[in-house]
């Protein structure tokens, strides 16, 4: 029974790590991609069986025999991102596992867009971070302006703070000096004189 609790306790903690290690792409998803999705690896467009690699911003197409890389789809597939359905895989190598996708979500295939809402018409600001979101370009104005009004406010608080390390420097200093003045002084002041003894 402690066995199988530990490694239960053992198993949520993978998750979570693997959860927390997922950070949020917003930010690199195109306009086309549906909303809902705060982290996304791959699409996948059921309708014509390719991948979209969002860490490459590059389309993974089957030709030849092979997966490749492409920046376009070929003309001859009458491909547009914006009216074709998706599919969120989050896995690092997909293709490997193409045939299971063919089949999973074959479902989805002429289903268009009609009900999967794209980033690109969200009105929800955190969506605003992606590139392809007609708000983007305020966002990223708005972003650099509170970054530089942070690193301006970062920036005064430690002259502030050196200012003051250096003022409590300079007030100790006159302390010390001021005691030792007294001290001096005490010592003077404590110096008895001896009589001088006359000559016999």
């Amino acid at each position: 029974m402690k066995k199988l609790a530990l490694a239960l306790i053992m198993a949520i903690t993978l998750v979570g790590k693997d959860v927390s290690a997922q950070q949020i792409n917003i930010n690199n998803q195109p306009g086309w991609g549906p909303v809902g999705y705060d982290y996304v690896d791959f699409y996948y467009f059921p309708d014509f069986n390719i991948y979209f690699d969002l860490s490459r911003e590059q389309y993974l197409i089957y030709r030849n025999g092979v997966w490749a890389y492409s920046y376009y789809v070929p003309a001859n597939y009458r491909f547009d991102p914006y009216t074709a359905y998706k599919v969120i895989i989050n896995e690092s190598k997909p293709y490997l596992r193409n045939k299971i996708h063919i089949k999973e979500y074959a479902q989805f295939k002429d289903r268009g867009v009609a009900n999967q809402p794209m980033i690109r018409d969200s009105r929800d600001n955190k969506y605003y971070a992606s590139k392809g979101h007609p708000q983007n370009p305020n966002y990223e104005k708005q972003r650099s302006v509170t970054q530089r009004n942070t690193t301006i406010s970062k920036s005064t608080s430690q002259n502030k703070s050196r200012i003051e390390a250096t003022n409590k420097g300079s007030e100790v200093k006159k302390t010390n000096d001021k005691n030792t003045g007294r001290s001096t002084n005490s010592s003077k002041n404590n110096t008895k004189l001896e009589p001088q003894r006359g000559r016999n």
